[in-house]
């Protein structure tokens, strides 16, 4: 898992290249070789979420000293360093990687309790938050949306879902945001993690099959719509149009086709829009348009 490409790339996570020492590569602190270590820390910490889950526990989770918006960044952080005892190094905490991972499954981990100063309060995306922290979150909810609906393209609930949550983001209603991704069920989309009843799994398999039954009959007007409503989301994220968007391979055929990605234009988007130079590169159909990979989709607790 360390070796995919699409872990490889997220800051923070750069694989430690052969031979190297334990000091860091390039000055980079993320390469240090504890990385191993760390990665199996994450992974175990995110399966008991869902242990917990599956056997119908409770879990008391305290927010105590974290920085809810960064996590919901997933930004670097200058924590202790705990396997050296070395002074600091920068890394993702694994708090981060866990509270992601309960908003990934909002539909399933319900289960997740979470105190303050031990006080039961909101959730770390609730209401009751800063705007600019449940900003940071409707911004995480907007970027798996735009995953979901290039993985799942013959998914009619992602992309009405996906409509509705770029009108809220438009009004700056970011609990409406949240409540659009919770909406659409994600985790009968993603792979279901082990331990899963029965139920989860035909739920999964069920919702798999109707959207790949959509998709070989799925028609050009429709097909064009997911790809402007995926170009919409990130171009509200105002980020760069990532290459390379690695999708189911039964959607790929779909997908690889120009009818499903029109390169977009000023005009396509709403008048009060302002395109970035990164949308500007992608409008006059520069090496920056998506590019879709065949096989080999992120799954389950991959798709981060």
């Amino acid at each position: 898992d360390v070796n995919r490409e699409t872990y490889k790339d997220k800051p923070g996570n750069k694989v430690p290249a052969s031979g190297s020492s334990s000091e860091p590569a390039s000055g980079d602190p993320s390469l240090d070789p504890s990385y191993y270590d760390d990665l199996i820390c994450r992974r175990m910490c995110k399966w008991i979420l869902h242990l917990a889950a599956y056997n119908g526990e409770s879990i008391i989770y305290a927010l105590d000293t974290i920085d809810l918006g960064a996590s919901a960044e997933a930004k670097l952080m200058e924590i202790p360093d705990n396997v050296s005892n070395k002074g600091r190094k920068l890394k993702v905490p694994v708090c981060t990687s866990e509270l992601r991972e309960v908003f990934r499954y909002l539909d399933k981990l319900t289960n997740v309790e979470f105190y303050q100063e031990l006080l039961p309060v909101d959730t770390p995306w609730g209401k009751r938050q800063d705007p600019a922290i449940q900003k940071s979150w409707a911004e995480y909810a907007m970027h798996l949306m735009r995953k979901m609906l290039l993985l799942y393209p013959g998914d009619a609930l992602c992309l009405t879902k996906a409509e509705e949550m770029l009108g809220a983001w438009k009004k700056e209603s970011w609990s409406e945001v949240i409540a659009c991704y919770k909406a659409i069920n994600s985790s009968e989309l993603l792979t279901p993690v082990f331990p899963v009843t029965e139920k989860q799994v035909k739920k999964h398999d069920d919702r798999i099959a109707l959207q790949k039954e959509a998709l070989s009959v799925i028609d050009k007007e429709t097909a064009s719509k997911y790809g402007a409503i995926a170009f919409q989301i990130q171009h509200s994220l105002r980020v760069s149009i990532i290459p390379n968007v690695p999708c189911s391979s039964g959607a790929a055929s779909v997908l690889n086709s120009n009818s499903f990605f029109p390169v977009p234009t000023k005009n396509a988007l709403p008048a009060e829009t302002k395109m970035e130079p990164q949308a500007e590169s992608a409008a006059s159909g520069s090496s920056h348009s998506v590019v879709v990979q065949e096989g080999n989709a992120p799954r389950g607790v991959q798709l981060q």
